[in-house]
């Protein structure tokens, strides 16, 4: 009954008697199964038959696209191969993006469409961009939204930045002025007014990306949380008055997936998927050093194009945590976190990297704690 079942159904030429279907089966088809259906249908004529697998090959065509752009950014913002290597091993191999990218459909591509757009804003050229929205809007709307929001935010700390020349190379300083930046101010305040000026047709569109899918929060996701005991542990930080939601989802969610060893076999039945995600809250407690030096870095460098992609990161981590409430969405957001940590990689502070050691230990209490007290995490 997921959205990933109902795109199956939709994609297949047909599907099993007994294949379970929505109501609305023959009145909704999303543009994203019409893609899929025109890109499979090359497999279909080539070998008369359709299996799964060919879907999963165009998925995992969307997890490599992402590690190429990723690496490409690196070479654009001027790290050396060896560090170029690291980012798109890191993000090829990712276990997180391989246990929500290969099977479930979209989330690699968005990712692949999160590293393009930052590659179209760092290389300053159109046609990435546009290539990527337009994937990311067939793909879906919400992160489509989100994604133009990603490419102002660059733009923002881009603009308000001058080329400086360092023994290290070329580095975009940040340089705020207060006449420009309140010059950019009123552009979006303007923007805005036009958005509410042409109301009816925009408004619903806006409002489903900005407030994500309530309905499906509070049936889906609580349904859920109920039927396990109360135990969904996001869904229980967004019941939270806002003061408190804001702050602990955005941790909750910048950390997650945590080790749930205890999901691995459900039921006597193995789940792959929660293996690699398990093993991916292990990586995480490895990588979490490199992830604050790399934050750290880029404010104490005032590096414009670091400090942009600090603030994506930041930024898409909340509105997920707020709105998604599924931990899967993170896929999209991975690329700047692989990014992060290759920044980290650079700081040669040994005092702030032991410092960065505490945030490890914290996560292996945490996930010890969570394990004990058998929550639902993943």
């Amino acid at each position: 009954g997921t959205d990933d079942n109902f795109f199956y159904s939709q994609i297949a030429p047909h599907v099993p008697h007994d294949f379970p279907l929505r109501d609305d089966y023959f009145g909704v088809i999303y543009d994203f199964s019409k893609a899929h259906r025109l890109v499979l249908s090359v497999f279909i004529a080539l070998f008369g038959t359709f299996h799964p697998l060919q879907v999963l090959i165009f998925n995992a065509t969307g997890l490599a696209l992402a590690s190429v752009f990723v690496a490409a950014l690196t070479q654009r913002l001027g790290f050396d191969e060896r560090q170029q290597r690291l980012a798109f091993w890191l993000m090829l191999l990712c276990p997180f993006c391989l246990a929500n990218g290969a099977v479930l459909l979209r989330e690699g591509w968005l990712a692949a469409c999160f590293a393009m757009t930052l590659f179209g804003c760092v290389r300053r050229q159109v046609l990435p961009l546009f290539i990527a929205l337009a994937i990311a809007y067939v793909m879906r709307f919400e992160s489509a939204v989100l994604l133009t929001g990603n490419v102002g935010l660059m733009l923002f700390f881009m603009v308000n930045s001058r080329l400086e020349e360092t023994p290290s190379g070329p580095v975009y300083r940040l340089y705020f002025q207060a006449g420009r930046v309140a010059n950019q101010f009123a552009v979006v305040l303007l923007l805005i007014g036009v958005i509410v000026a042409v109301g009816p047709t925009l408004l619903p569109l806006i409002g489903k990306a900005a407030l994500g899918r309530p309905e499906f929060v509070e049936t889906f996701i609580r349904s859920v949380s109920e039927r396990e005991g109360g135990t969904s542990t996001l869904y229980t930080i967004s019941t939270l008055p806002l003061y408190a939601s804001l702050p602990l989802g955005l941790l909750f969610f910048a950390g997650a997936p945590f080790l749930a060893l205890n999901l691995i076999v459900i039921d006597g039945t193995f789940i792959p998927r929660y293996l690699l995600q398990n093993i991916f809250a292990l990586e995480m407690i490895i990588l979490m050093p490199y992830f604050l030096r790399g934050c750290l870095h880029a404010l104490k460098e005032r590096n414009a194009l670091y400090v942009g992609l600090l603030a994506v990161f930041v930024v898409d981590t909340l509105l997920l945590s707020q709105f998604s409430l599924q931990i899967r969405h993170k896929v999209m957001i991975m690329p700047a976190f692989y990014l992060l940590c290759v920044i980290g990689t650079l700081y040669p502070d040994n005092r702030v990297a032991r410092l960065t050691l505490l945030p490890a230990v914290f996560l292996i209490l945490l996930s010890g704690t969570i394990m004990l007290s058998n929550l639902d995490v993943i």
